[in-house]
């Protein structure tokens, strides 16, 4: 797919590691861990009994030393609402932490679902990765 970045054994590991690491061990009523469609490991897929899916990663690949969350949300006709955007990010990065809406170039920008948004995290501090390193949004 153009955009996805080459990452080596040993990179896609810990991505696989940190994903496992980062995601969410319960989860509130009404929501499960589903199958994931993808050969990828370290894409968690969840699933809310409200019609909200969840696709969900941790790496460091974006070559600013930090290690980032990465949570799209859809549904499966329309785009979320901000309260399912409040809920998805409780629930996947969590209370205390900052989450960011990203708005790329049109030039980074890959629509392979057209109801889908993206929250990102960095785990300590803040701000924003550097998306050209590690392929697109």
């Amino acid at each position: 797919m153009a955009g996805l970045m080459e990452i080596t054994e040993a990179q896609y590991r810990e991505c696989v590691e940190l994903s496992i690491k980062y995601a969410p061990v319960v989860l509130p009523v009404g929501w499960r861990k589903s199958y994931n469609p993808t050969p990828f490991q370290d894409q968690h897929v969840y699933e809310s009994g409200h019609g909200l899916k969840v696709i969900f990663t941790a790496d460091n690949l974006a070559g600013d030393g930090k290690i980032w969350l990465h949570v799209s949300l859809s549904r499966r006709s329309r785009i979320p609402t901000y309260e399912d955007m409040k809920e998805v990010k409780e629930i996947f990065v969590g209370r205390n932490r900052q989450a960011l809406q990203i708005f790329p170039p049109e030039s980074q920008h890959v629509n392979i679902h057209p109801y889908c948004l993206h929250l990102w995290c960095a785990i300590e501090g803040d701000g924003l990765p550097e998306f050209a390193k590690s392929g697109s949004i």
